[in-house]
């Protein structure tokens, strides 16, 4: 069933449609707030918290014209990170992102010996500006296009290819020890 009819059943309180849209769109939110946050209980709550947002007031959601849910959904999960980034510093927290990323035994893919310099790369991205971070992670986790990226973050294509370059020089210089 497509995301747009799931929606229709979710205005009319059937829960099972909710269940169903959690299902399929759980694990990609999850995992790109968990990229953009580098922590386990971060990504879980922002992720709970977006679809939260959608089941509060699922007539936010309006279909544009080649416009996907999934994007519009990622939009939400950006905004909710984007949000709490803001509350951190406003409440004088500095978060260290190498301090607050999960300790190996807790992270998704934990099955996986992670080498040396793919734990420096994971250190690097989140060291990252925020808006490089979010589109480089929708680029090249979530194997996105520019132009939904664009959509997703709200700025012009152009500006996403800036930030991806951004992004990819800033890690060459991050990570020059390694290369």
């Amino acid at each position: 069933m497509r995301d747009e009819d799931l929606l229709k059943k979710i205005q009319e309180g059937n829960a099972d449609a909710a269940a169903a849209l959690v299902e399929t769109h759980w694990e990609r939110i999850f995992r790109y707030l968990y990229r953009l946050c580098g922590s386990l209980h971060d990504a879980e709550d922002l992720a709970q918290q977006t679809f939260l947002r959608l089941f509060e007031r699922p007539e936010r959601y309006i279909p544009t014209p080649g416009g996907a849910f999934q994007a519009w959904l990622y939009r939400v999960a950006t905004n909710l990170f984007l949000d709490r980034q803001r509350r951190s510093k406003r409440e004088g927290e500095v978060l260290d992102a190498v301090a607050q990323s999960a300790p190996p035994s807790e992270r998704p893919d934990d099955a996986t010996q992670k080498n040396e310099l793919a734990e420096a790369l994971e250190r690097a991205v989140l060291r990252l500006p925020e808006d490089q971070r979010i589109v480089l992670t929708l680029r090249v986790n979530e194997e996105m296009a520019h132009g939904e990226i664009a959509r997703i973050v709200g700025v012009e294509v152009g500006t996403v290819r800036w930030r991806l370059h951004e992004a990819r020089r800033q890690l060459a210089r991050l990570l020059e020890a390694y290369l």
